[in-house]
Formats: structure tokens, sequence, C-alpha cells
């Protein structure tokens, strides 16, 4: 490691979340672990964020950047090329993390040197609750190798989440593009692949210690035929990608369409039935044999054509 620069930079990207930076910064600034550097990221915001982060940068040494506002990728892009840490570590702006995060990462690091390091994480409504039915991802603390990592992302046993791992920043070296597309939804799916693909040591800790907000505004929250279409520009990246690798390249095909399906079933007035048939002769020519049960389960009711009527209901059960 290098002693003359942070072992960390936790890059924090907001745009107009008066609600919760407040919250967001301090638990960072609480970590026990302080080698680290903090780099808040405003996108423009137009509520009070900006004067919030001012008067906490006024009691506290972190490094505040604001920017005309580009979209999320933007923000994660511009952050990256001020970092001087070790690893990168993305957060969102209405998110925060227990105590004990930083430490248990850095363990990790001191321990075994990864390329990446996974963590969980809770989904909480806008007071910090956890959400009754909502995602709970918890992982076990084991290495893995970055061909089993991509599977996992491609069975969702994995999170693609940006928010979820840190990542050593010379892994970006000789990339000739960057790391997240701009103007594009689910910019954690077109990217995370890339970076497990060029790392060699893969590690997870235990738990689930960051908290992430859904709140009306989450793109999840509100489907569209541009996510639908942004999608497929990733498929067919992932199509280049992962040509050498047929079951792969089937199994993510699978996944993304799903999700392409999912939208859809939830898009009020339009017409459905172009997309939703398209989906679903994807998806049964897709059947990955690495497929994981709850994946398989999804294969059989679009083939029922009745996913399409139970997701809607699902999805609203799981966000109460």
């Amino acid at each position: 490691m290098d002693n003359n620069k942070p072992l960390f930079s936790i890059i924090v990207a907001c745009y107009n979340v008066e609600k919760y930076i407040k919250k967001c910064i301090t638990s960072i600034l609480r970590q026990d672990f302080k080698d680290y550097e903090l780099i808040v990221v405003d996108d423009g915001s137009t509520d009070n964020t900006r004067e919030i982060i001012k008067q906490l940068q006024s009691k506290n040494e972190f490094i505040y950047l604001r920017k005309q506002n580009g979209g999320l990728s933007s923000v994660r892009n511009y952050g990256i090329k001020h970092a001087s840490g070790t690893y990168i570590i993305h957060f969102d702006g209405d998110d925060f993390v227990n105590q004990n995060w930083l430490t248990s990462v850095s363990n990790v690091v001191f321990r075994n040197n990864p390329d990446m390091i996974f963590w969980g994480g809770n989904a909480v409504n806008e007071c910090g609750q956890p959400l009754v039915n909502g995602v709970k991802q918890l992982y076990d603390e084991r290495e893995v190798s970055s061909e089993d990592c991509l599977y996992y992302l491609g069975q969702d046993r994995v999170k693609n989440w940006s928010w979820g791992f840190a990542f050593k920043k010379d892994i970006l070296n000789g990339m000739d593009e960057s790391l997240y597309p701009e103007k594009i939804s689910y910019e954690d799916l077109a990217s995370t692949y890339k970076i497990v693909a060029k790392s060699n040591k893969i590690y997870f800790i235990n738990g689930s210690p960051y908290q992430y907000t859904q709140h009306q505004g989450t793109i999840t929250k509100s489907p569209s035929l541009r996510q639908y279409k942004d999608l497929e520009l990733i498929k067919a990246q992932m199509l280049i990608a992962f040509k050498d690798d047929f079951e792969l390249s089937k199994l993510w095909m699978f996944q993304l369409t799903i999700m392409q399906y999912q939208i859809v079933s939830r898009i009020e007035n339009i017409n459905k039935k172009i997309l939703l048939n398209n989906c679903t002769n994807i998806i049964i020519n897709n059947k990955s044999k690495f497929l994981t049960k709850a994946q398989l389960v999804k294969y059989y009711l679009v083939k029922l054509r009745i996913y399409c009527r139970l997701y809607p209901t699902l999805y609203n059960y799981r966000n109460k």
C-alpha cells in the first residue's frame, strides 16, 4: 500500500437530497477507520443540498465538488477523476452506513490485498426504517474467482449495486472510455461486470452494513420504455464481452430480459403485447443450465404467460 495516499476514496453522489445528505455524510465521518478521503460531488442541486454540505464542511474535513447537472454516471466518473485513494468506493447521497463498515472492509484489505471487496445492504424507507418486505442482501466472508463472480452477478446472487463494493483504482488503467456510461439507466449493470472481469482477487465481507433509501424518484420506482431500450444497449455490450463463454452469455441474456419483462409489465397505457412476446421468446431461448431456483420459477411463469400479471403485485408487496 502507498502510505502517501489514502486507502479509500469515498465518492458521494448527490442531487437534491436535502432531507438525507447530512445523515449520509455524518455516517461516513463517524467511521471507526479513518484512512480515507471523502469526496462529495454535487450534480447541480437546486434545493438546499449545497448549503447543508457547506455547513458540514465548515466543521469537518472533506472535499466538496459541484458540477453542472449531468446525471449519476457523470458524477461517478467526475469523482473518480479527483480521487487519489488506492480503492474507489461509491456512495449515494440519500443513503447511510453502519459505523464499523469501513473497519470491516479495511480488515479484508490488509489480510488479503484484494482487487474488489463486496458488502451487503438493506432497503430502507425515507425515514431510514427497513422496508418490511424489502431487499436485504447478506454475504458470507469468502474469496471467489472473477469467473465465478460474473456468474453470481448473472444469477442475481451478487448484486450489481455500484455502492456495494470497493475496487482498486488501477483496475481502470487502460480503459478506453469512462467506466460509467453517461445518459443511460442502470449504470451499475453496465459497469460492474467490467470491474469484476479485470479483478484477480475478489472478497466478500459478512453482513449488510449499507442502508439504501427507496423513495419516489428512485429509478426502479418509475418504469419507462427508455429503461427497456437502455437494457437493450447493455445486452449488446455483454454479448460482445462474453462471446467466448456461451453459458455466461445465455445467463446474462436471461437475467436482463427478465428485467425488461418486469419493466414492461409495470408500464401503464402502452400496448404491451409485442414487447412481452419479444421478451418471452428471448427468455425461453436462453434457459441456461446455471439458472437459480428463483430464476427457474420466473422462467416457467413467463412460459405460462402469467408472470406479467403477477409481477406488479409482487413488486408492490416487496416495496411496502
